[in-house]
């Protein structure tokens, strides 16, 4: 797929980024703007081998890039930037004369998703352990303005970061930091303000992917096929795709799932959840029956509420991104 990373700013003018170097007939490294009808660059972009995972735009139009780069627009900034509107700016402390987001002195690290929250605050995920080798940041952080903050600790990569409706900030990723039974985030957790916490017993295999409904229904995506719940620890399937039940703190299973691994979701303005991935096929059923008529959809699929359904023939290749118009409801995918 092109687009490893889709966000939308306000007028509804969207922004892709991956690894690719030519859309729609403009030179757009590895970031590029879509206004309805064309598509054009911001900056120079990333000239350099490299790839820009995630994307997020605040409601001021300020759009951040996050992924595997040390320069954007021809500023030096490791793997997190900020485009003001007309230039690229490093997003840092320049004390020690290096900005942006590192694993190790001899490791660039990348950052896989930025949450631009509605509240102003900015918070990126990924791999990277910290800011200028002065700030300790496990895999986590929020940027201030102008320098990145500490969230405590993960045990591993986080690999997507969202908002919930209440402003709430959840991490999906690779960590288990299993302090069980007294805070268990297997794959999954929630941060407090101060801290984060458990969501259930979470899940046996990574997040790569979560998306908020319009009524705040929190879904999941990822390599997993089954979830637990506290106290009980009691496991139940949910193939590749969850949904959290706020109400009874529990993981449960979206219809009969899907027969692969999921890379993206997204929901529409109507509350359609949609689901990208590496997956061909759900089953004719509304709970986990693997005895159920198999359904093809191939990489691509929607909920209608009871059952995944196909859209179109699908695609022959996985979807890492999607993303929907607030307004019409127009899905797009990378």
């Amino acid at each position: 797929a092109a687009s490893s990373g889709v966000a939308r700013a306000a007028r509804r003018v969207r922004h892709a980024g991956g690894s690719v170097t030519d859309v729609g007939g403009s030179n757009c490294y590895r970031i590029a703007r879509f206004n309805g009808t064309n598509w054009s660059n911001l900056g120079l972009g990333v000239v350099q081998q490299a790839n820009v995972n995630t994307l997020s735009a605040s409601s001021n139009g300020i759009v951040y890039a996050g992924g595997y780069f040390t320069n954007i627009g021809g500023v030096n900034t490791r793997a997190v930037g900020k485009w003001n509107g007309s230039a690229w700016e490093a997003m840092g402390d320049s004390a020690n004369g290096e900005m942006g987001l590192f694993f190790s002195s001899k490791v660039n690290g990348y950052v896989n998703s930025i949450v631009a929250a509605s509240n102003g605050a900015v918070y990126a995920g990924g791999y990277f352990t910290n800011s200028n080798y002065r700030y300790r940041l496990p895999y986590a952080a929020k940027w201030t303005g102008t320098l990145w903050t500490n969230m405590t600790t993960f045990s591993n990569v986080v690999n997507v970061m969202v908002e919930g409706k209440d402003g709430s900030i959840y991490a999906g990723g690779s960590f288990t930091n299993g302090n069980a039974p007294l805070n268990p985030m297997y794959y999954v957790a929630k941060w407090t303000g101060t801290a984060w916490t458990n969501m259930g017993y979470g899940f046996q295999s990574r997040l790569t992917c979560m998306t908020v409904a319009p009524d705040g229904t929190l879904y999941a995506g990822g390599w997993f096929t089954n979830a637990a719940s506290l106290p009980s620890g009691v496991v139940s399937p949910a193939r590749y795709v969850a949904r959290w039940d706020a109400a009874n703190q529990v993981w449960t299973n979206v219809g009969a799932g899907l027969n692969n691994w999921v890379y993206a979701l997204a929901t529409g303005p109507d509350g359609t959840l949609y689901a990208g991935g590496s997956f061909t096929n759900t089953w004719d059923s509304d709970t986990n029956d693997p005895d159920a008529p198999k359904v093809k959809v191939n990489r691509i699929a929607k909920w209608d509420g009871s059952r995944w359904q196909p859209m179109g023939g699908g695609f022959n290749d996985s979807v890492l991104a999607l993303a929907t118009d607030p307004v019409d409801g127009s899905v797009y995918a990378g």
